[in-house]
């Protein structure tokens, strides 16, 4: 359900900004690697993984946002992983940490 929640607020809120739903899709590469939605702008791409755990596991984020390396010869923009942590913050080189309840 946290899921379906936090990808229906983004597409609210993009939609809110008069952006197409186009650049929304769900990436599973078939190596357990599951991004939950996957944003375009233009050339790059933002990966959003959603984790009902409270603690962003940095490392595994990036292993899975690094997936989208050259897809479609698109740069790899700024990842976010969506949680039960109650700060915000950077979990790491190129992850940003938003809690649920900020979505």
């Amino acid at each position: 359900m946290l899921r379906s929640f936090v990808a229906s607020e983004v597409m609210k809120a993009w939609l809110a900004a008069r952006r197409g739903l186009d650049g929304f899709s769900y990436l599973f590469d078939g190596e357990s690697r599951e991004l939950d939605l996957v944003l375009r702008e233009g050339n790059v791409l933002h990966p959003i993984k959603v984790d009902a755990g409270r603690a962003a596991r940095a490392d595994e984020a990036q292993r899975e946002f690094a997936s989208l390396q050259g897809v479609d010869g698109c740069e790899l923009g700024w990842g976010e992983v969506v949680c039960l942590a109650r700060d915000d913050g950077v979990a790491g080189r190129g992850v940003v940490v938003t809690p649920a309840w900020q979505v």
